[in-house]
């Protein structure tokens, strides 16, 4: 229950700051980063962990509405930054907000809902990831990187001495590829391609952007988009960077 409170309170901050900026713009960031990382940090020292067989009683619940709110966020947001009248680094203090949301946030349940035993879970975790203009994720991590995470074959297991800045661009191409590709190979004679969807689902994004905020939302859309990715590929990088699995006698990597 202080968990749900807590998690639902940070969209409540998000909405007051797209309301109202000022003060509830810099609060949500200060919220959003700081605060959440002090929490972090002692969690571990405040709170016993679960039993491993323990389970999240509202868990799916929680994920519905955490996406939900993504999108409305996001709306939200964008009608603020470009209608409402603030000074610039009010505006720069809910972008910044808004864009850790979608990364730290919105992208972590999506990554849960995309592997949800129920379809309509899958796809709703799919949708989040269109609407940070990254819907090939849903396809490329569960295809690509579970299976061959820690070896050459997985774009987003950066080998060791390759810089971010190196890694980002070739992990976003060679992840978009490698999940077309794999999804490609599965694909049942006369069903569609997903990707066709992850694009239409893009376009759909920012024609919205455009209705709410016009050329601008569209830009400033992207940009939170952008920046939603940069955050999924460092984590990439971080987890599971110089990281490699030997390979076996048989030709497949260790488990």
């Amino acid at each position: 229950m202080r968990f749900s409170l807590v998690t639902s309170s940070l969209v409540l901050l998000l909405i007051a700051a797209c309301l109202w900026g000022g003060y509830w713009a810099w609060g949500t960031l200060f919220y959003i980063s700081v605060f959440a990382y002090g929490v972090d940090r002692l969690t571990p020292f405040l709170i016993e962990n679960a039993p491993s067989d323990a389970e999240f009683p509202v868990a799916t619940p929680l994920s519905v509405v955490l996406a939900f709110a993504h999108f409305g966020v996001l709306g939200l947001a964008l009608v603020a930054l470009v209608q409402i009248e603030a000074p610039l680094m009010n505006k720069m203090a809910l972008f910044f907000a808004v864009s850790l949301f979608a990364g730290q946030v919105g992208h972590p349940n999506a990554h849960e809902l995309i592997h949800h035993p129920n379809r309509w879970m899958r796809r709703l975790g799919r949708a989040v990831y269109m609407s940070i203009l990254m819907g090939h994720h849903a396809s490329s991590h569960p295809l690509v990187h579970h299976v061959h995470v820690g070896t050459e074959r997985d774009p987003v297991s950066a080998p060791k001495g390759r810089g971010f800045w190196r890694f980002f661009g070739r992990a976003w191409i060679g992840s978009y590829r490698a999940g077309y590709a794999a999804e490609a190979a599965r694909l049942k004679q006369g069903r569609r391609h997903p990707y066709l969807g992850y694009h239409l689902g893009a376009v759909a994004v920012l024609v919205a952007a455009f209705a709410l905020a016009g050329l601008v939302g569209v830009l400033i859309c992207a940009a939170i988009g952008l920046y939603a990715q940069l955050q999924i590929f460092l984590s990439d990088y971080v987890q599971h960077y110089g990281l490699r699995r030997k390979i076996l006698p048989n030709g497949k990597p260790e488990p």
